[in-house]
């Protein structure tokens, strides 16, 4: 790990830019393999991308799949404050598979 970050360091702007679509392709593979993984009943918790924080852990169940976010219902309804009463829209980028 560390000669990859060391490449990054001292990678010119052409490098850096491999780099990143490498990155991006990578995190798009991640996120098919999400959604394959995804159906009506599947656990699911809120990734360190989630705003507000204290959502971050929490998890839910999947309630509904649409083409580019899930509707969850979240286990902890007091944890989740104002987002636990009924269903909540998320994007997949914000969920990983429990």
């Amino acid at each position: 790990m560390d000669n990859i970050l060391d490449m990054i360091l001292t990678a010119d702007p052409s490098q850096l830019s491999q780099i990143k679509q490498a990155v991006k392709q990578r995190e798009e593979i991640l996120l098919q393999r999400t959604l394959n993984d995804l159906m009506k009943g599947s656990k699911v918790k809120f990734n360190n991308k989630t705003r507000p924080k204290y959502l971050v852990g929490l998890e839910a169940e999947v309630t509904k799949v649409n083409a580019k976010s899930v509707k969850v219902k979240i286990d902890d309804s007091e944890s989740a404050r104002r987002y636990g009463h009924g269903e909540i829209r998320v994007p997949f980028s914000l969920i990983e598979v429990a």
